[in-house]
């Protein structure tokens, strides 16, 4: 310590910081930066499947669900008629159609809930948080009384939130609606 006069020194404990615990995360994680300026709902599919050892382009996700036009590949430029967002009643028919079963309710995952999921059986929630986007809840650690989730979103990578933040967040931030479950059709990834 430069600057600080030897009976100073003996008076700063010589103690590490106590280190946040680590998250319980779902294992294989891959975060998926969406190519589209509405496909959120289509990168978490991507990711999801990745996990299991498959390869689901979200573009590809996104063009067939939408049906569009063929030009909607990974190795072009994203056309506007095809880049459109899904409501929250189309997101159990996008990953049906992409291998998985899921199930939707209408309100917040409880940490019960939380903590099933991703320590238990292993699976992401989906969180729906405004009209327009959704992310993946893929981790979680609790400290100081206080629930931190780990998450997945399409745009900005891997974000931390305090659970009680997204129960008391307003508009466009609150979190209205969950797919729970979001697992593997049965023989769908061997």
């Amino acid at each position: 310590m430069i600057g600080v006069p030897d009976a100073e020194r003996r008076l700063i404990p010589d103690v590490e910081p106590a280190m946040p615990p680590p998250f319980v995360r779902l294992p294989g994680l891959r975060s998926i930066v969406q190519r589209g300026d509405y496909w959120c709902w289509a990168a978490c599919v991507e990711s999801e499947a990745y996990r299991h050892g498959q390869t689901r382009f979200h573009q590809v996700v996104a063009r067939d669900f939408l049906e569009c036009d063929p030009g909607c590949s990974p190795h072009h430029n994203v056309p506007e008629h095809c880049d459109k967002p899904v409501e929250v009643g189309d997101l159990p028919e996008v990953w049906e159609t992409n291998g998985f079963l899921s199930e939707p309710v209408a309100r917040a995952a409880s940490l019960a809930e939380i903590r099933t999921h991703v320590q238990v059986w292993q699976r992401p929630i989906q969180v729906f948080r405004s009209r327009i986007h959704v992310e993946l809840v893929v981790g979680f650690r609790e400290r100081n009384n206080r629930v931190e989730l780990l998450r997945m979103d399409p745009i900005q990578g891997y974000l931390v939130r305090a659970y009680y933040d997204d129960l008391t967040a307003k508009n466009e931030l609150q979190w209205r609606h969950s797919l729970l479950n979001i697992r593997p059709k049965s023989g769908v990834f061997t």
